[in-house]
């Protein structure tokens, strides 16, 4: 459930492709931004958008390229943090 990820789960990207019927189903909201329980919505995306095999951005569409950046984005901030880099320990992502 929502709250179980939310008291033992920290950063979490949760993508959901709002074309995609299974979005009903997903976390469309973040859970906590401070833990980096992160929910990122792609108006225009569909099943797997975000997770193309062959990467050509040039058929992405702009809220999935913003995705990928801002995904990419996260998952440094928390390389960083886990290899003691010096990155701010407090996660605030939003």
């Amino acid at each position: 459930s929502a709250a179980e990820i939310r008291a033992q789960g920290s950063r979490i990207v949760f993508t959901n492709g709002l074309n995609d019927g299974w979005s009903v189903g997903g976390i469309l909201e973040s859970l906590a931004p401070e833990k980096g329980l992160i929910s990122i919505n792609l108006p225009n995306g569909a099943h797997h958008s975000e997770l193309s095999h062959t990467y050509d951005p040039a058929a992405d569409t702009e809220d999935v390229k913003e995705a990928h950046a801002k995904i990419a984005d996260l998952l440094q901030a928390w390389l960083e943090e886990v290899q003691g880099s010096g990155a701010s320990s407090d996660m605030q992502y939003v």
